[in-house]
């Protein structure tokens, strides 16, 4: 019997990838960061999908799942926007958008100190 690459691929997957339980509130945020790219990218607001980057590269846990999360959200939010035919929102709005919702992220994975 002859395995699907893809079922071997999937089962590393799952087997290889360490978990890690986040709260909702903690998702929120990701998602949020993802939709801000999505926008970002849509917009050519290039210097702020950088920005969003880097910071969740900081606070984040090197984690496949919340990169995925994050990547998937901000697929979404980048079709959206060139569905829905709304218009960018302006540089300054997107950037203290952005700034608030990095804010945020960073309070809700915050180490608690030892």
């Amino acid at each position: 019997m002859k395995k699907s690459p893809l079922i071997l691929f999937l089962v590393t997957i799952f087997v290889a990838s360490p978990t890690i339980a986040i709260s909702d509130s903690q998702a929120q945020s990701i998602l949020r960061l993802g939709e801000l790219n999505g926008i970002a990218l849509k917009c050519q607001y290039l210097q702020q999908a950088r920005h969003i980057k880097l910071a969740l590269a900081q606070a984040l846990p090197k984690l496949r799942g919340l990169g995925e999360m994050y990547e998937e959200e901000t697929n979404r939010s980048f079709l959206e926007l060139i569905n829905s035919g709304k218009a960018c929102p302006g540089e300054a709005t997107i950037e203290e958008m952005i700034q608030k919702a990095i804010v945020n992220m960073k309070q809700r994975f915050q180490q608690p100190k030892q």
